[in-house]
């Protein structure tokens, strides 16, 4: 499977590429105090990691900026992309910031967290069990509610027809540090909602998107964060068509289903589960492609 992305990816590219790889699997620092502990404090050291990339290549500065990322990239996208939008009328370097996109992304836990229903429905638990999750589900809401954020954890779905993910995932290695989870576990359970919203009014584009194999964030509960974000926009494109969604139009297999209203996107990714650009490389591509060459 690497080898089919890794061949896709050269085949089809951009000219400036950033990626910033968040520290779970490593640290720099040996004091307790270095670690972020919130999506401002992430916000912060990426616009500084930003500021810098751009004096240095200065020449780029010009060109149209969009941030994307995946999982927990429902949390520290919006935060970076709403850090840009505050900080650039007064900034020496202003970024040309168009927008941003986020793949399985946990945006809001509260409306992402009724796990039961989504398990009931694909035959991963009974309706006994099912009464029992929702149990559990009702109280990490009210915990929510009172904000006495809970960290819980859940193992291997992120694509609920596979028993084991491939090595380089990095899911299995021993040397994973639990620093920096720990850190931000108070995060975890915070909601995103207000950034995505403020965006979503200020017209950036914003592509949401989804595998529709995936449980841990799986789409009915990402539309779910959807449909309640109060935007200028949001009655609109509540009832927008969605359409079946093809790569190319010759192709003879879909690729999803695709929900638009002006420049705000939604995408349903069939056989793919958590991690689309793995699953979906060339859906994926296509996905991001439709933004950023608008």
């Amino acid at each position: 499977m690497e080898n089919s992305i890794v061949e896709f990816l050269r085949q089809n590219f951009y000219d400036c590429l950033l990626f910033i790889k968040h520290g779970h699997l490593f640290h720099f620092t040996k004091n307790k105090e270095g670690y972020v502990r919130n999506e401002d404090e992430v916000a912060h050291d990426l616009h500084s990691i930003l500021t810098q990339v751009f004096q240095i290549s200065y020449e780029y500065v010009a060109s149209p900026f969009y941030v994307a990322g995946e999982s927990y990239g429902g949390k520290y996208v919006p935060a970076i992309v709403r850090k840009i939008h505050v900080e650039n009328p007064q900034a020496k370097i202003k970024i040309n910031l168009k927008g941003m996109a986020i793949d399985d992304g946990l945006i809001d836990p509260y409306n992402q967290w009724d796990y039961g229903l989504v398990m009931y429905q694909v035959g991963l638990i009974d309706e006994q069990e099912l009464e029992r999750v929702s149990i559990q589900t009702q109280l990490g809401r009210r915990a929510i509610e009172l904000k006495q954020y809970l960290l819980v954890s859940f193992n291997d779905v992120y694509n609920y027809l596979l028993t084991r993910f491939p090595d380089a995932f990095g899911y299995y290695v021993p040397w994973v540090t639990a620093i920096v989870g720990i850190a931000l576990a108070n995060d975890i359970m915070q909601s995103t909602v207000g950034k995505v919203t403020e965006i979503a009014n200020n017209n950036y584009k914003i592509l949401i998107y989804n595998g529709l194999l995936d449980v841990i964030i799986a789409s009915s509960l990402t539309m779910d964060c959807i449909d309640k974000l109060q935007w200028q926009h949001a009655d609109k494109f509540r009832s927008a068509e969605r359409k079946v969604w093809k790569v190319k139009d010759t192709d003879t297999e879909v690729a999803g289903y695709l929900k638009q209203y002006n420049s705000f996107f939604v995408a349903w990714v069939r056989n793919s589960g958590h991690m689309v650009p793995a699953d979906q490389p060339r859906s994926a591509f296509d996905l991001i492609d439709r933004i950023v060459s608008d």
